[in-house]
């Protein structure tokens, strides 16, 4: 007898009963009525029958086998593996009682049971794919993946068109980030067996791993027609999309996930972090309390801890409840990861804004690098293996940044570009991100020799390019702020790379030789703190556009939200540089100054409803803490600026651009240098305009200074006057001389690298 179709299966089934009505010991028919039974579900009605032959027939290891099937459908385990074991006792080669055993132990998590049991079965029957295909599940998770890709191989070799290995030979060599090998095994597959969604699905992850979510993304969705209810690939074509920039479309499958599991870590993981890339901080937390308040079993042992990017949420929002005993149980978190050879479970700008010691950072960077480095390890080789030797010609520069836009990076860099010695020097800008048609961006695209734009370009494409192109020395510009493409200098596109700018830290990458830094933001003293060599500028690191325009009139204080009289003190930063200690330094400066206020940039109204609670429980009015609310253009907004009296620098990370602005603006910045990169900028800005004097040795100091500018007005005018006066010959503002310093840096280290040495630490003078 031979199974018959679903639509046979009530005939079938009936000739089954009237056969053994007629004859008891009728195995065919017992086996067959037990398979429709299982399959129908309603395996009980076959346990009878099955009883009444094998009582005619006890050493039938068929029948015992077909027996053991019906008691693991029924969840009768013990039961169904002692006549499973029985059924291979009495005849070894029995393939499928075999595969059913080791699969049983695999479903109770005993690898190392189902290993041996597969393995005895193969010794028995090495012709059987199904063993050898459960075998290579078995060993990819007992960590065996080379193990486990042999098995599907020999799983193929047996069978070449068995779907189910080609498509488990895929995921497996995927796993192992083999991901032009696994795409062949995937095609193959659905060349078999075109309705295949989980092969769409495995396809799908391997295109987004080489970077192609457009094609990963019409997996997902051949996969989702297949199988509508396929929730990981409904999860994973939000992922695509994301990577599409399709930010609404990917948010709303991932709250559709959210309501349908409400238990699912993964979506509501996805769905916080695409909260936090929108800025939507509110609904981020929410969602982060959430997976927070999850049981530690409902997340993976690899998992990041869950409190990282929630306690960075509430640093976004000023809310600063548990801070510092977050912060430490954190950190101690942090540190036991990286020590056992784990990620640490924080990002390296997580890591810079939560002040940690810059050891921890360093740690986490590097940590951070190697998996990139591993990742482009494929093509670092190939393009190492066709850079020929360099001709003669100009030393060409490449700028990589993904803020060639109206951002705060193009600002400071917008005028730096013409400057470039074109008689030594060859400009080249690669651009990854948006092109919003403003004055900055057709400005660089104009004033660089050769400007690429890099958006559609994957990583292979644009390391590619960049090769092709000849650049000698490569500029990060990114580092890991914002939407990063450190991958492309993963790959070592240049044979000389360096890391500049928008970063206030280090890459901890050993593809990274340099970073571009200065003697106060990067001393000697730290060098152990930084991967890269450090290269020190003789003034101040962070370039300026000494042709920014400030509009005429920024109009009244009060067309600001600001009093008429009264002592402003602003500091227009980005919210997650507000932290407890520089506040409760502000709430004392303002106690002592009547009638005063402090101006901030808003974070939305969580955020200022926090400062201003913070603020009443030091004893100020809530009534004097004011936010900036709008978002001005450039010339606007330094106009603005000119209506404080006083910017109050933050501490751990200081003003970057925005305390630049200031001084431009002709408003002097107060700071106190924090313990690393990112809070020593505000005294190399002070440095490089002749302003030493405020910069505080410690914050008590910057406490009276404060107040004694507040009260003296005098001298708090001649300050202002000397920034004005002597803005056109300061060092921060003179920007061919940044240039030219910026050309004797590329000059010094290339000398370095052709004369064949090892990168270096390089000091500059004028």
């Amino acid at each position: 007898m031979r199974a018959h179709a679903s639509g046979d299966r009530p005939l079938a089934a009936a000739l089954c009963r009237e056969l053994l009505a007629h004859d008891p010991g009728h195995a065919d028919a017992a086996v067959l009525l037990a398979a429709i039974t299982i399959a129908e579900g309603r395996p009980a009605e076959a346990l009878a029958a099955l009883d009444g032959v094998l009582a005619r027939r006890p050493a039938d290891a068929r029948l015992l086998h077909t027996q053991g099937e019906v008691y693991r459908a029924l969840h009768r385990l013990e039961e169904a593996a002692e006549s499973l074991r029985a059924a291979v006792r009495i005849d070894p080669t029995l393939a499928a009682a075999h595969n059913t055993l080791g699969v049983m132990a695999l479903d109770a998590d005993d690898t190392a049971g189902a290993i041996a049991l597969l393995s005895a079965g193969i010794a028995g029957r090495a012709d059987s794919p199904r063993l050898h295909l459960n075998l290579g599940r078995a060993r990819q998770l007992g960590g065996d993946p080379e193990g486990a890709i042999a098995s599907y191989g020999e799983a193929i070799r047996l069978d070449p068109r068995y779907a189910i290995a080609h498509n488990n030979l895929g995921a497996a060599l995927h796993a192992q980030g083999r991901y032009a090998e696994a795409a062949v095994p995937l095609r193959r597959a659905l060349e078999i067996e075109p309705a295949y969604p989980e092969a769409h699905f495995n396809l799908g992850n391997g295109l987004m791993a080489a970077d192609d979510p457009a094609a990963g993304l019409a997996r997902y969705r051949e996969a989702i027609r297949l199988r509508p209810d396929y929730f990981k690939a409904r999860l994973q074509m939000g992922v695509a999309l994301e990577s599409l920039g399709q930010r609404p479309e990917a948010l709303a499958i991932y709250e559709a996930l959210v309501r349908e599991a409400p238990g699912s870590r993964e979506a509501r993981e996805r769905m916080s972090l695409l909260l936090m890339v929108s800025n939507q901080w509110d609904q981020a937390r929410d969602m982060l309390e959430h997976l927070a308040a999850m049981p530690p079993s409902a997340m993976p042992p690899s998992a990041d801890p869950p409190g990282t990017n929630l306690l960075f949420a509430k640093q976004m929002l000023c809310d600063w409840s548990a801070r510092e005993t977050d912060l430490e149980s954190l950190g101690a978190s942090v540190d036991s990861r990286l020590d056992g050879g784990e990620p640490g479970g924080a990002t390296p700008f997580q890591s810079i804004v939560f002040a940690w010691p810059a050891a921890r950072q360093l740690a986490i960077a590097r940590a951070e690098s190697r998996r990139l480095a591993a990742n482009q390890e494929p093509l670092r080789r190939e393009l190492e293996a066709g850079r020929g030797l360099r001709g003669p010609g100009r030393l060409r520069i490449g700028y990589l940044s993904g803020d060639f836009y109206d951002h705060a990076v193009s600002h400071l860099t917008e005028g730096i570009f013409a400057l470039h010695d074109r008689a030594t020097f060859e400009v080249f800008a690669y651009s990854f991100g948006p092109d919003d048609g403003s004055a900055y961006r057709r400005r660089i695209e104009r004033e660089c020799e050769h400007f690429v734009d890099g958006r559609a370009l994957r990583t292979a494409e644009l390391a590619r390019r960049i090769a092709a192109d000849g650049i000698d020395i490569l500029v990060d510009m990114m580092g890991f702020s914002g939407y990063t493409r450190l991958e492309v200098m993963a790959a070592r596109p240049a044979p000389l790379q360096m890391s500049w700018l928008a970063y206030p830290g280090t890459t901890g990458a050993d593809f990274i030789d340099h970073l571009l830094g200065d003697r106060l933001i990067t001393p000697a003293e730290a060098a152990a703190d930084f991967s890269e060599r450090i290269v020190r500028l003789p003034h101040c690191y962070l370039p300026t556009n000494r042709e920014q325009p400030i509009a005429a009139s920024a109009g009244t204080r009060r067309d600001h939200g600001l009093p008429d009289g009264g002592f402003v003190f602003a500091s227009i930063n980005n919210s997650y540089k507000f932290e407890p200690v520089i506040y409760a330094v502000w709430m004392r400066i303002l106690a002592q100054v009547p009638g005063s206020v402090l101006w901030l940039k808003s974070g939305g109204a969580t955020m200022e409803a926090n400062l201003r609670r913070e603020a009443q429980a030091r004893g100020v009015s809530p009534e004097r803490i004011l936010f900036a609310r709008d978002h001005l253009p450039k010339p606007a907004h330094l106009a603005r600026l000119t209506l404080a009296d006083l910017f109050l620098d933050t501490h751990f990370y200081n003003a970057h651009t925005t305390a630049a602005d200031a001084l431009w603006a002709g408003l002097p910045v107060l700071t106190c240098p924090g313990p690393t990169f990112a809070g020593r900028v505000g005294a190399s800005l002070l440095s490089a305009v002749n302003l030493p004097e405020l910069i505080a040795p410690d914050l008590e100091r910057y406490d009276e200074i404060a107040i004694e500018l507040a009260g003296d007005r005098a001298l708090l005018g001649d300050l202002r006057q000397r920034l004005r006066e002597g803005r056109a010959r300061a060092p921060l503002f003179d920007t061919p001389r940044f240039v030219r310093n910026l050309e004797q840096a590329f000059k010094a280290a290339w000398t370095i690298h052709e004369g064949g040495e090892k990168p270096r630490a390089i000091d500059l003078v004028d």
